[in-house]
This record gives structure tokens, C-alpha cells and sequence, in this order.
């Protein structure tokens, strides 16, 4: 009987063993795991900058359209019966001077154009900025896209003396001033999918049709 011939062991292996599989599974599944938690951060990340992106575009819209319409503000087509010269001495008032604001988030005027009073405004009502078109209030931000929290508005005036323009002099007190009207305006909004993204957008407007306070003696 012939004898039986025994081969080395490494010879003799073939495939791995359980041991050697479970570990590599094991592994395996923690590089997944790893990259599907990079993966979802990443899907996180994007989908907030977007929801920023969003917010923050709706916000400089509504304000390059309040800058746009408060410019117009006081806005009088003939201006020119307004203004001393040689030959106007009897200036008239701007019949659209006032500009009011109310509990600091509406503000309201009107300007004239073709002899037409067309009043304007913005106010913040239920989460959204609304400006007044003829008589009526509209939306201009959509809740669904933009939750406004705050707005905030601040009208200061700065008094330039017109003393030099009264051909007779004036006394003091009784001279003539030009009322420079500024606008801060301050706009807090959040995203309706998460209440964490929150901006802030602020404008300063130099507002134009300044009023005059007074006349010369």
C-alpha cells in the first residue's frame, strides 16, 4: 500500500476562514457607515445654504423694493412752484411732505404724479411685508418661502438752516429750515423649514423731497 503524502498546510487552504470574513464585513460596514454619515452631512449642509440663499434673496428683494418706492416719496410733479428764486418769492408747500410711521414697523406717505395723490406704505402683518398699493394691502414676501419677524424702521430728520436764502434777514428762531430725512430700516426673517436660519438686512436711505419748515420774514 502506497504511503499517503501530506500537504503543507498553506497548500491545503483555500477560500478564508469565518473568522477572517466577519472581520472584513465588520469593516466594511464601518466604511459604509462612515461615508453615509459624510454623505448625509454634506445633503445637510447644502440643503441649509440653500434655505440661507432663499432667505436672504427674498429679503433684498423686499428692500430694493421699499428703496426703489421711497424714493418717491413726497413726490410732487411741480416741484419747481416749491423752490425760491428771484422771481417765486411766494414758494408753495409740498402738499405730500408727511411720511409717518407707526409703532416703528408701517410707515406711510404719498406722492403726486399728473396731479393725483397716489398714496404707498409698508407694514409687517402675519409674517409678511405688505405694501399698500392704491387702497389695498398686498404681500410682497411669501410666508411659505420667508417668515419676516421683525420690521424695524427709523426716521430721522437733520435741520439745515435756509437763513441765507431770506433777502431781509431773519431773527433767530424764525428763519426757515430744510428738514433732511434719513431712513433705517431693519428686516429680521427666518426659513418656514427651519426656524434656526435666521438673517438680518439693513439699509440706510437717504430719502429725496426734503421738507422746508418756515418761511422768510
Amino acid at each position: 500500500m502506497p504511503a499517503v503524502k501530506h500537504l503543507p498546510m498553506q497548500q491545503r487552504q483555500r477560500g478564508l476562514s469565518l473568522v477572517e470574513l466577519m472581520v472584513g464585513i465588520t469593516v466594511g460596514l464601518f466604511i459604509v457607515a462612515a461615508a453615509a454619515m459624510m454623505a448625509s452631512g454634506q445633503l445637510g449642509d447644502n440643503r441649509r445654504l440653500m434655505l440661507e440663499l432663499q432667505v436672504q434673496q427674498e429679503l433684498r428683494s423686499a428692500v430694493d423694493l421699499m428703496n426703489r418706492d421711497l424714493r418717491r416719496a413726497s413726490g410732487w410733479d411741480q416741484a419747481g412752484l416749491g423752490v425760491w428764486r428771484p422771481n417765486n418769492l411766494n414758494v408753495l408747500p409740498n402738499p405730500t411732505v408727511p411720511v409717518s410711521t407707526s409703532a416703528g414697523n408701517a410707515i406711510q406717505y404719498s406722492y403726486i404724479v399728473a396731479g393725483n395723490a397716489t398714496p404707498s406704505g409698508f407694514r409687517l402683518r402675519d409674517s409678511a411685508l405688505q405694501m399698500l398699493v392704491g387702497e389695498v394691502w398686498q404681500p410682497i414676501t411669501d410666508v411659505q418661502t420667508v417668515v419676516v419677524q421683525d420690521f424695524a424702521l427709523d426716521l430721522r430728520e437733520q435741520q439745515v438752516s435756509l437763513a441765507d436764502y431770506c433777502t431781509n434777514g431773519c431773527s433767530y428762531g424764525s428763519c426757515p429750515e430744510l428738514k433732511v430725512r434719513t431712513l433705517d430700516i431693519a428686516l429680521v426673517a427666518s426659513s418656514p423649514r427651519d426656524a434656526t436660519i435666521q438673517r438680518t438686512l439693513r439699509s440706510t436711505l437717504r430719502m429725496p423731497n426734503d421738507r422746508v419748515v418756515g418761511a422768510c420774514p
